[in-house]
């Protein structure tokens, strides 16, 4: 009987853990279609994510794009016919997508670094941050602007990767996997926080503009008080 107590309960268990509760989709809508897509090319840019949620986008430029994929390779392929323009494999592990210009590409590593090539795929500089990065670097002329997952937003030098500035700010015990894209302008940087805050920073030194709470966390466990802003 005791044998047989054991068995019902782990078949029981079992059942339990084989029953779907996730939340079902949204049905369809019926719409008339008033626009429609047509594939001029493809190219394979390599090997993918592996599930690691990474937001490997690639940069588009007037003329090319240029695109990475996790195993440390970056391309430059023509907008115009899919055409590979240049390959080089910068033998990383790439974790944030590219970021860039016509003259300067970024992109982060999974061991903390940022590497910059040139517009022919040449390396140009490579510098050691504190942390891994998982979202595609900030570039505009002058510099470019790091999200870590520490908590860190870094400004780098474009022409030669030298530290301008670092903002930090403490990580919750529980967030997700995946950082916000920092958005940047003439005077400001804007980046969505782990602790569920948008902050405006000036792209200058660095210092506060504004900080301010985007949703208020509730509930009684961490889980429940994830309040992690990864949109961009």
């Amino acid at each position: 009987m005791r044998w047989l107590l054991v068995l019902f309960v782990a078949a029981g268990l079992l059942a339990c853990g084989e029953e779907d509760n996730s939340e079902p989709p949204a049905d369809l809508v019926d719409f008339d279609a008033t626009a429609s897509a047509e594939k001029l090319w493809d190219v394979s840019i390599g090997g993918g994510t592996a599930q690691q949620y990474l937001k490997l986008y690639p940069l588009l430029l007037a003329d090319r794009l240029i695109a990475a994929d996790r195993d440390g390779y970056v391309m430059a392929v023509n907008a115009e016919n899919g055409k590979v323009i240049w390959r080089t494999d910068l033998d990383v592990i790439i974790s944030g997508g590219v970021g860039g210009t016509a003259d300067y590409h970024v992109v982060a590593t999974r061991d903390g670094e940022v590497i910059a090539l040139n517009s022919t795929g040449e390396m140009v500089w490579r510098k050691k941050i504190s942390s891994e990065s998982l979202a595609p670097p900030g570039v505009d002329d002058d510099r470019v602007i790091v999200r870590g997952t520490d908590g860190s937003i870094v400004a780098l030098a474009i022409k030669d990767g030298k530290q301008l500035w670092i903002y930090s700010r403490d990580v919750p015990a529980l967030s997700l996997r995946g950082s916000s894209v920092p958005v940047m302008d003439q005077s400001r940087v804007y980046a969505g926080l782990d602790n569920g805050r948008l902050v405006a920073l000036d792209i200058r030194d660095g210092h506060s503009v504004f900080d301010v709470a985007v949703a208020t966390a509730s509930g009684r466990s961490e889980i429940e008080r994830l309040n992690d802003v990864d949109g961009d």
